[in-house]
């Protein structure tokens, strides 16, 4: 399963019932974790937030007012 995209001119195709695609993530999830398959890009956002959740307690104001 991938991450659903908005696709131009296919207004249908854009209606997709998220809590349903949430169910379908899940179940793929689980599948992957006893299966121990590891999906590339899973593991790279996963490792971005173990580094990230190191840098948050250092950020201040300025940094979130440079960021937007």
């Amino acid at each position: 399963m991938s991450i659903p995209l908005l696709k131009p001119g296919l207004p249908s195709a854009n209606k997709r019932d998220p809590f349903d695609w949430a169910e379908k993530n899940l179940q793929e999830v689980e599948r992957n974790k006893r299966e121990k398959h590891t999906v590339p890009w899973r593991y790279v956002i996963l490792r971005l937030h173990e580094a990230v959740q190191e840098i948050v307690p250092h950020l201040n104001e300025l940094d979130h007012k440079t960021v937007q």
